[in-house]
C-alpha cells in the first residue's frame, strides 16, 4: 500500500457512504467475544490446546457453504449446478447419465425449481417462463 496516491492508477477517492465498516466489525467482534465467554467460559486465547488451523478450516468450509446457499437462493447459476438439474444438457435427461450418481439424484430433485422456487420444476413448464419473469433458472 503506497503512502501517496497516484491519480492515474488508483481508484477515485471514496465518496461519503453508509455504515462505518470497521466500527460495525469491531462491534461484531465484541459480541462474538461475549458469545465465546458465555459458551466456553473464556475468550479465545493462544496455546489453548486446540488446532487453530483445523478450527479455521472447518469455519471456512461453513462460511463457503453458507455463502453458496445464499448465492443459489438469489438465483445465481454457479458452475457445477447443471449436474443437479433435470436436464444437465439440452436433450439429455439426468437419468441417462452425467456421472455415476446421476441416476440416484433423479429421485432427490425437488419438484420445485431449486433456482427460482417456481413450480412445477419441469423443462419448459417453469412459472417464471409463463409469467415472463426471466429469472434465468435452469428449468426453462
Amino acid at each position: 500500500m503506497a503512502e501517496t496516491r497516484d491519480p492515474e492508477s488508483d481508484q477515485p477517492l471514496p465518496e461519503p457512504g453508509g455504515f462505518p465498516v470497521q466500527a460495525v466489525l469491531i462491534e461484531a467482534l465484541k459480541q462474538r467475544m461475549a458469545f465465546g465467554l458465555k459458551k466456553y467460559g473464556r475468550p479465545l486465547e493462544t496455546d489453548n490446546g486446540r488446532d487453530p488451523l483445523r478450527d479455521m478450516w472447518e469455519e471456512m468450509l461453513d462460511m463457503v457453504s453458507y455463502f453458496t446457499q445464499y448465492v443459489l437462493e438469489q438465483g445465481t447459476v454457479l458452475p457445477g449446478l447443471e449436474q443437479f438439474t433435470r436436464n444437465p444438457e439440452p436433450g439429455r435427461a439426468l437419468s441417462e447419465g452425467s456421472g455415476p450418481a446421476a441416476g440416484a439424484l433423479v429421485g432427490a430433485i425437488p419438484e420445485i425449481c431449486p433456482m427460482c422456487r417456481h413450480e412445477p420444476h419441469a423443462p419448459g413448464r417453469c412459472r417464471s417462463q409463463a409469467l415472463n419473469l426471466g429469472c434465468g433458472c435452469l428449468c426453462e
